[in-house]
């Protein structure tokens, strides 16, 4: 009343010697709260010292402290309180002040929850017994045991508070640490009264778990739900975890919810997370994004199902390097949300899957230094488990796969592959090779790392240093770089770079069109397959049309062929460039230019296969037609066994096909066919630009011409002079010009023509 606590003092047998001390016996403290609350607090002992004068009460032997008993309580209000039941020796009572204190040792009791420490202070006023020294506390309900260990503590009865210093908490196989640790236990009418309600620490947090996870905080927050299961643990102030068996993580802020049997069910980290896993596994991966929540498995031992990672969400897979390789090879998925899947192997959470969401963009660098990055809207990833290499297909060799952490990858929507292969020097088996770039987009990209390639679909489009290819289908190799086309195939090999004139690039772009092609980046080679129409290769001077044609960019060399020995004659078609014809270099009169002579227009060559090889510097470039050749030009055809081309020197090392024709040699069974005349020979020899053909014989067979209105002529050589439509007939010695003309029948009577023969060593005529 009024500030000061009322008491009675209670004792079976008083002694009152002559210090004017009394000796209390079976003795029993009341101390009265505010009038109203019904609140009694008692001290009981066998014995007590009072010092009435100074208003003190000294206990001799144990003493109980029964607090917050209430007076005149119903039976029904009696069983809903919850006391403070205290044993301590050596207590001292100071009336003045209503406070009770010890040196000794004490013990309590709570509700479920029972203590034991060294030294106490009860006030009377405030209804706090403070605790100081050596502080342990055992909490029981239904079943569950919580332990705490603390320096100091100050239980507050009223408020049902718990302050401790340097404290330890125990809950199964749970501990909590922390510099300063204040517990709210349950209401009076709460079902688990005097249990732990909520917890407070600050100060070096640090939170372990029976799987030896530790996490340490600044600060942390918890609570328990029904049947004292902790329902809820947020840590903030900079989170660290660690694990042996999971890794390590950070985070600024963490909050791990717990499911209704008191299990982890998911751990929300917040801003600037960072996840690492095991130092001592061979593929070490780091998780970081903004958020990262990890979910897991509910049971009674639950283990983590899978990770969700949002706002600039990055995996970055590390493997050292082989004994091969000169790098680590490194694996980083990048999006705007990326969701984990794996499983656990022994004790650790190994990621087997991971898709991802919104501009994602991946970056994979293998132990021989190749850089490889593609983004798209969308992906799957599909890991190799630890430790683990991809099983190689047919044909395919361990060391393609070195460095490989990935099993699987697809990419979807707006999809971009870059490669950066890294330059190579030259060794004793191999040559040099200069660095090389590529580039392919589509809809759909699919790694697969048995076989070590890339499928694009959906509208694929690859370039790269020397060519780019579209088709339906897109296939390459990531070891290799080469590249598989299927369906709709088009293209352009792009000119060839030419080191010797400051990296201009000479030539001109060469297209194609196929149903099926394969492309070697090492040699720059492609093939070329055609399906129901032919495929076909062209520049602005010429073109090749076949059933398969073989390119050799680098070497400029090419083949054009059928598939079988059984397919139609003439399979291979070409279209070669001519030179324009100058007669005044040939001493002819300007009337040669008024034929058309200036310009003589393409040569058209069908044949059953076709060798081109480019010509360097002043050696011209040649193309040999075999298997049966027809050539179709300005001045007529030409039927023959077999013919070569021959292309003009340009000086420099040009492009394939783009230096024009300027001889062709036929051979074999030769037949020239021009308008009203044909000829026929073992070779022929036809120069584009004065369209000159000379046709001879060989093993005494004269070559001859047949006018179908002169007659035929034979001689060692025949001549055709397209320009001014002449032949000329040359014999040789032993080989005089042979001559047939049909003499037309003269006018008058009717009488039957006559043939006239000759011979000589030559003649000249038109038509002849």
């Amino acid at each position: 009343v009024k500030g000061r606590t009322l008491f009675t003092i209670h004792a079976a047998k008083a002694i009152q010697p002559n210090n004017g001390k009394i000796t209390l016996h079976d003795v029993q403290v009341t101390l009265y709260g505010e009038p109203g609350s019904n609140r009694v607090d008692s001290i009981r002992g066998a014995e007590f010292e009072y010092d009435q004068p100074n208003g003190i009460v000294r206990a001799v032997g144990e003493t109980q402290l029964d607090l917050a008993s209430p007076v005149g309580a119903t039976v029904a209000s009696a069983a809903l309180t919850r006391r403070i039941a205290v044993r301590a020796t050596g207590l001292v009572f100071l009336e003045k002040l209503g406070v009770a204190a010890t040196e000794g040792p004490i013990h309590f009791d709570y509700g479920t929850m029972s203590g034991d420490a060294r030294g106490a202070d009860y006030d009377a006023d405030t209804g706090v017994l403070q605790l100081r020294h050596d502080v342990h506390l055992l909490s029981r309900e239904n079943g569950h045991v919580e332990q705490v260990e603390a320096d100091s503590a100050n239980v507050d009865r009223i408020g049902r508070t718990i302050l401790l210093q340097r404290a330890l908490l125990r809950d199964a196989g749970d501990v909590l640490r922390a510099q300063t640790l204040h517990v709210q236990l349950r209401p009076e009418n709460a079902k688990e009264a005097g249990s732990i309600q909520e917890a407070h620490a600050e100060g070096g947090v640090q939170l372990t778990n029976g799987e030896g996870v530790k996490v340490t905080a600044p600060a942390m927050f918890a609570n328990w739900g029904a049947e004292s299961r902790p329902r809820m643990v947020r840590m903030t102030g900079g989170v660290q975890i660690h694990s042996a068996d999971q890794g390590d993580g950070s985070a600024a802020e963490a909050l791990l919810s717990m499911n209704a049997q008191g299990h982890p069910d998911r751990l929300n980290l917040l801003r600037n997370v960072r996840i690492a896993s095991p130092a001592d596994q061979q593929t070490a991966r780091v998780l970081i994004a903004n958020q990262v929540v990890a979910n897991f498995t509910a049971a009674a031992n639950p283990v983590l199902r899978d990770l969700v990672a949002n706002g600039a969400a990055r995996l970055v897979s590390t493997e050292a390097p082989s004994k091969s390789g000169k790098t680590a090879a490194v694996t980083t998925l990048t999006a705007n949300s990326l969701h984990a899947f794996g499983t656990t192997v022994g004790k650790r959470w190994q990621i087997q899957r991971v898709e991802g969401e919104g501009a994602t963009h991946i970056e994979q660098l293998d132990n021989a230094g190749l850089v490889r990055t593609s983004s798209g809207d969308g992906l799957i990833a599909i890991f190799q488990p630890d430790g683990e290499k991809p099983r190689p297909s047919a044909g395919q060799s361990q060391q393609d796969f070195s460095g490989t952490t990935l099993s699987s990858l697809v990419q979807q929507g707006h999809v971009i592959v870059e490669e950066l292969r890294p330059v190579i020097l030259a060794t004793a088996t191999s040559p040099a090779r200069a660095a090389q770039k590529s580039r392919a987009s589509a809809d759909r990209a699919e790694y697969v790392a048995s076989t070590g390639r890339t499928i694009l679909t959906g509208a694929p489009l690859l370039k790269s240093n020397d060519f780019q290819v579209a088709a339906d289908t897109l296939t390459v190799e990531k070891s290799s770089g080469n590249a598989e086309a299927q369906g709709n195939v088009r293209g352009t090999y792009l000119p060839v770079v030419d080191k010797d004139t400051s990296g201009s690039k000479s030539g001109e772009p060469i297209h194609f069109l196929a149903a099926h092609a394969t492309f070697e980046r090492t040699g720059q080679r492609a093939v070329l397959y055609g399906s129901t129409s032919a495929a076909r290769l062209w520049s602005s001077t010429g073109q090749i049309e076949a059933p398969v044609v073989e390119l050799e960019q680098k070497t400029g060399r090419l083949l054009a062929h059928s598939v079988s020995e059984g397919l139609a004659t003439f399979p291979v078609r070409a279209v070669l460039p001519s030179a324009q014809g100058n007669l005044k270099l040939q001493g002819k009169s300007d009337a040669g230019f008024a034929m058309g002579l200036r310009d003589t227009g393409p040569v058209r060559v069908a044949s059953r296969s076709l060798s081109y090889a480019q010509g360097t510097g002043q050696n011209p470039g040649t193309a040999q037609f075999l298997g049966g050749v027809r050539i179709d030009g300005p001045a007529g055809q030409v039927l023959a066994d077999s013919a070569t081309a021959e292309f003009r020197p340009s000086g420099t090392n040009t492009g394939l096909m783009d230096d024009t024709v300027q001889k062709i040699v036929a051979e074999g069974h030769v037949r020239v066919q021009q308008p009203g005349r044909s000829g026929t020979g073992d070779r022929l020899q036809y120069t584009t630009a004065d369209q000159q053909f000379v046709l001879t014989g060989s093993g005494g067979n004269l070559p001859a011409v047949r006018d179908t209105s002169r007659g035929v002529v034979m001689g060692a050589r025949l001549i055709f002079h397209a320009g001014d439509d002449s032949v000329e007939v040359a014999g040789d010695a032993g080989q005089p010009v042979h001559n047939d003309v049909i003499v037309p029948a003269r006018r008058g009577p009717v009488r039957p023509a006559e043939r006239s023969h000759a011979q000589g060593g030559r003649t000249t005529g038109p038509k002849q």
